[in-house]
């Protein structure tokens, strides 16, 4: 079946630049169905690398299909179309392709670069993330997600602080999936150390402290327990190595 869902997919994509080009009137009658295909089936949840490429493929062909006329309608779901792409372990081999698509699509959409079209999205998304981030586990894509759209919204992030550390806090908690907690302060990490964002975190380091880093330097038996410390650990020097805490704080 992914053999020929792959196929599929192929002879779609060459579909879609041939009609465009001959049929340009008819195009837009037929992008939202292009769009609703691809989400309403399982082609972005597949475990077959063969045909999320393809997934891939259509999606940048409409993009370009699309052109300045008629994908800023369709902005945020084309957005979240290649967002999941981009976040999928699986797609990393395919990571510049996807953002050479990005940038393709926030061209067509009238800004400037794929970091733009983050930052216009960020709210949204994080509002349909808040409606399930506590039932994440290591399998969800939601995860891949919510950590993609966070590193490249660039200080974007600092209007929704309360939200972004709010699923962080929750995701590191001791009675979750280890991958998922490791990943969340890998994240942790990454906004520690990117000094775009350090004016913001100062205000912010007494939660990030007592919400997230103390939580997971608790004591527990287990070598994953002791990977989780330690990267706990690597949060905290790096908080007070850059300064973004004050001593007083710390008791």
């Amino acid at each position: 079946m992914p053999r020929f869902v792959s196929s599929c997919l192929t002879t779609l994509s060459a579909i879609i630049v041939h009609s465009s080009q001959r049929f340009s009137n008819q195009f837009e009658g037929h992008i939202d169905r292009l769009i609703g295909l691809i989400i309403s089936s399982d082609y972005l949840e597949s475990e077959n690398v063969e045909v999320l490429d393809r997934v891939l493929r259509v999606t940048k062909n409409m993009v370009h299909a699309a052109g300045t006329e008629y994908c800023l309608p369709r902005r945020k779901t084309l957005f979240k179309i290649l967002l999941q792409l981009g976040s999928n372990p699986s797609m990393t081999h395919a990571r510049q392709d996807v953002d050479n698509t990005l940038e393709l699509l926030a061209k067509n959409c009238g800004l400037d670069e794929a970091s733009d079209l983050f930052s216009k999205e960020l709210e949204n998304l994080l509002k349909e993330m808040k409606e399930d981030y506590d039932s994440w586990n290591r399998h969800s894509p939601q995860r891949f997600i919510f950590d993609l759209l966070v590193r490249r919204s660039n200080t974007a992030v600092v209007d929704f602080w309360d939200e972004i550390l709010e699923i962080i806090a929750t995701c590191v908690d001791r009675d979750r999936d280890f991958e998922l907690r490791m990943d969340m302060l890998s994240l942790v990490e990454h906004f520690l150390k990117t000094e775009s964002l350090h004016s913001t975190i100062v205000f912010y380091s007494e939660i990030i402290v007592k919400m997230i880093i103390v939580p997971c330097l608790k004591w527990s038996v287990g070598i994953p327990s002791n990977s989780i410390r330690k990267a706990a650990v690597v949060c905290m020097m790096t908080l007070l190595n850059n300064g973004l805490i004050e001593s007083v704080k710390m008791h």
